[in-house]
């Protein structure tokens, strides 16, 4: 049995221009052998490869399945491109915050983000040319690594 996700998956003209980089891949369209997985995530964009990756890492060993109606890195998430700053750009303030204390909250985030990245890279040992000098991150190629 194969999952029509053709007829319900967006088209584009073209591909995205990460895809457009990378070697021809080849969608797996068939439902898993067994029929009882751990989690399902629904969504192979940033978001839903995060939340698959983190229940991998929470239950090690158990299946995690993720479902996505177009191809990986066509969405939204793989059509845009982006980079972490380790600085703020443009804090604002709102609610009971400052803009200083926005700002101070957005050096922890990128902070946080980037130490995780560097682990990650060098745990897997990605060839990515991980520069610890770099202002910023482009966080454009990550679908080669999926």
């Amino acid at each position: 049995m194969t999952i029509p996700s053709a007829e319900f998956a967006p088209h584009y003209r073209s591909l995205s221009g990460w895809n457009a980089l990378l070697a021809a891949r080849e969608a797996r369209v068939e439902l898993p052998r067994t029929r009882q997985v751990a989690s399902i995530v629904v969504g192979a964009g940033y978001t839903g490869l995060a939340a698959a990756r983190r229940l991998a890492e929470l239950e090690p060993g158990r299946e995690v399945l993720v479902i996505e109606a177009s191809e990986l890195g066509e969405g939204a998430a793989g059509r845009n491109s982006g980079f972490l700053s380790a600085f703020p750009i443009e804090p604002r303030a709102h609610g009971l915050d400052t803009a200083d204390h926005a700002a101070a909250r957005q050096i922890r985030l990128a902070r946080a983000g980037l130490e995780l990245l560097r682990r990650l890279v060098i745990a897997h040992d990605i060839d990515c040319g991980w520069d610890e000098e770099a202002p910023r991150l482009d966080a454009a190629a990550c679908w080669a690594l999926c």
